[in-house]
């Protein structure tokens, strides 16, 4: 295999898992939670399906994900909004 060929190979290889991504997040939108943790997930996303859903994040993530996770999204969201 040329160097080439690898090379196109590893371009849809990537494609195909931004593609894996993409499609899981917008399944988890249709369903009504995007994982905060979920693989490639950026705050600015969640928080933007936080506020489509006008849901706060503790109303969002209830009964979703555990309350030690809750507790430590909270406290990285604050660090972010105070920089």
């Amino acid at each position: 295999m040329t160097d080439q060929e690898r090379e196109e190979k590893q371009k849809e290889a990537i494609k195909k898992a931004e593609k894996a991504i993409s499609d899981r997040k917008a399944q988890e939108i249709k369903d009504g939670f995007l994982n905060p943790f979920g693989k490639k997930t950026t705050y600015a996303e969640f928080l933007k399906a936080v506020k489509d859903a006008k849901s706060t994040v503790e109303e969002y993530c209830k009964g979703k994900i555990l309350a030690e996770q809750l507790e430590w999204l909270e406290n990285e969201l604050s660090i972010i909004k105070e920089k």
